[in-house]
Order: C-alpha cells, then sequence, then structure tokens
C-alpha cells in the first residue's frame, strides 16, 4: 500500500534570544507516537479491499501503521507532517526540557529515587485535598478530568511527573522562605478580596471599544461582558466570560497595575482599561470581600505550606525557562521547524 514521502531535512537553528518566550510546565506534548491502543485486531473486512492483516501491519523495515479505515491502512508517513506542525514545537521543547534536566543532574552528581515519580503524584494529590476543596475520594476523578483537559495521556503523564521530580529537586535548594513571604500569604489569603471578571485584549484601541460597546448597555452589562469576554479575551477566563476567583490586592503575582486598581475599585466597570504588560484589562467589580477573621495556628500553618509549595513552583518553572533559553535548539524536519517558529511566545 502507498506511503507519502517523508519530509525532506533542512538545518535551522533558533537562537535563545528569539525563544525565551512561554513555557507551562506539565503542559507540553510529549510523544506524539506514543503507546496508543490500536484496533488493528478488530478491523472489518470491507468489499474488494480484504482484510487487514495485524501480524504484517508493523513490519520492521516499514512505517508504523497507526490505524485502519475502512480497511485501508495509515501509516506514520501518512500523519507524521500533519502531528509535527499540529504540535511539533510542544513535543520539542518538552523532550529538550527533559534532556537539559538530565544533563544537569549528571553535572551534579545527583540520582532521584526510584519513586520519584510517585512522590510527585502524592504531592499533586495532597494540593489538590488541600488547596482545592477537593475530598481524597474526589481525587482521582479531578486528575482523570485535567489529564483529558490538558492531553496528558499516559506517556506524557508520567513524563510530566518525572520532570517536575528533576526540577524540583535542583530547584528547591534555592528557595528561601521569609516572615515576609509568610506576611504576604495571609494576607492574600484572608485579607480583603474583590469578586471581578476580566477582559484582556491585544491593544489599548480595542479595549476602549469594548468599553464603549459595555457601557451603551445600560440593561445586563454582566452578560455583555460575559459574552464579549468569550469572543475576545485573550486571558485564559475568557471561555468562561472573563470569570476569576477572588483576587487580593496582596497577590504579588498579579500585576502592579491591577493590584493598585483592586486597593479600592467602584463596583460595575473599572473607568479605564489597565495595561498589565501583557494586554489592556477591562475589569468589572461584582463584589468587595471584606477580610475574614485572624487565622488559626492550624490555618496559619497549611497558608505557609501553600506559599512554600508555590515558590518552589516559581523557582522549578524560571529553572525551565533559564535551561531552555540558554540551549541551542536545532530543528532539522521541515514541518517540525514550521511549528516550532510559529509557537506561541
Amino acid at each position: 500500500m502507498p506511503t507519502l514521502a517523508p519530509q525532506s531535512r533542512r538545518v535551522v537553528s533558533t537562537p535563545a534570544s528569539e525563544r525565551g518566550g512561554w513555557l507551562a510546565i506539565g503542559l507540553l506534548w510529549l510523544g506524539l507516537f506514543g503507546c496508543a491502543e490500536t484496533t488493528l485486531n478488530r478491523a472489518r473486512p470491507v468489499p474488494g479491499l480484504g482484510v487487514a492483516q495485524p501480524p504484517a501491519l508493523n513490519a520492521p523495515d516499514g512505517p508504523r501503521t497507526l490505524a485502519i479505515v475502512d480497511g485501508l491502512r495509515l501509516s506514520s508517513d501518512n500523519v507524521a507532517a500533519v502531528a509535527l506542525e499540529a504540535a511539533g514545537s510542544v513535543a520539542i521543547e518538552e523532550a529538550a526540557l527533559d534532556a537539559l534536566l538530565d544533563r544537569e543532574l549528571a553535572a551534579s552528581s545527583i540520582v532521584l529515587p526510584a519513586d520519584a515519580s510517585q512522590e510527585e503524584l502524592k504531592l499533586v494529590l495532597g494540593a489538590l485535598v488541600s488547596d482545592g476543596n477537593v475530598t481524597s475520594e474526589q481525587t482521582g476523578v479531578v486528575i482523570e478530568r485535567l489529564r483529558r483537559q490538558r492531553g496528558l495521556g499516559p506517556a506524557r503523564f508520567d513524563a510530566l511527573l518525572a520532570r517536575n521530580a528533576k526540577l524540583r529537586v535542583l530547584a528547591s535548594p534555592s528557595v528561601e522562605f521569609t516572615p515576609e513571604d509568610l506576611k504576604t500569604a495571609l494576607g492574600v489569603e484572608f485579607g480583603p478580596k474583590v469578586r471581578a471578571r476580566v477582559l484582556t485584549v491585544p491593544t489599548r484601541e480595542l479595549a476602549a471599544d469594548i468599553r464603549v460597546r459595555l457601557s451603551a448597555d445600560t440593561d445586563d452589562v454582566l452578560t455583555t461582558f460575559s459574552r464579549l469576554a468569550s469572543q475576545f479575551s485573550t486571558d485564559p477566563s475568557g471561555p468562561a466570560g472573563g470569570v476569576v476567583e477572588p483576587m487580593s490586592p496582596a497577590d504579588l503575582s498579579l500585576p502592579p497595575a491591577l493590584r493598585s486598581a483592586m486597593q479600592d475599585p467602584p463596583l460595575g466597570l473599572f473607568p479605564e482599561a489597565i495595561d498589565t504588560g501583557r494586554g489592556f484589562t477591562l475589569f468589572y467589580v461584582e463584589q468587595k470581600l471584606p477580610a475574614e477573621a485572624d487565622p488559626s495556628a492550624s490555618e496559619q500553618a497549611r497558608v505557609e505550606a501553600k506559599a512554600r509549595r508555590r515558590l518552589e513552583r516559581l523557582a522549578m518553572d524560571r529553572l525551565a525557562r533559564q535551561l531552555l533559553e540558554r540551549a541551542k535548539i536545532t530543528v532539522l524536519d521541515d514541518s517540525a521547524r514550521w511549528s516550532w517558529e510559529n509557537r506561541p511566545r
């Protein structure tokens, strides 16, 4: 059965100065042709085409068979170019990070324990229970839902756990938790907050145009805000209509301009778009939440553990970015190179 010719190869190097952009640890795709289950043994006969013979489908010297479509064989050659264009940059970035981390571990003479990945999974499950209002009985369901949403199949999920274990052992020694860090964390957890919706767009002009449209709607501004956020917002909350968790002006992870705007904002649509450095954000305040009562000792301990984990995660993310930014990554395949050069920055 004929297959497509393999893609031509050309060497292209991407300097680190052009790359150091977006990286979401745990959201990258590794192993485009991983150990997926196949239904080859259940292929049905098709008149005129005969029956697919499973033992001969994956000959050692031939392309790998990925699927049978009405008795027609689809090989890895048929889909490789499309798959690499669709997700090649994600696969390359994640695999590159794995290789760079292995090199760092070897240089530091660090050997991870055999159960390092399982310990990472325990940390994730524990954080879901302590921080995510999830019972221990619900963690399995939540993890499976997150894996489906983020494309974390068996191979990629195992790689994610191993990668996080490597990052943690390399980055955690640099983490320092000070009394000021604890004070900030307690302020974020128990201090005053703002319940709001956000809508972020790339330009001030577009933000101004959307704000005019919102101001013109005197009947149901919130519904219009939600609809426009779903349509235009580049913030991850866009598909949910701009709904975000209550925000604290003490939260240092938020852009300074946004924290300043939340100090004592008026209810309703904020007077102007806020330049967050990543776009222009329209801000609709639904409710101002007062500070909670002074936390108990056990609550303080819970918040401290949560804040330490967050600082450790930031250090892990920072290390991953630094490794990738310093690395010289040369992409040889045409399809993978297209994906790499057009990846989110």
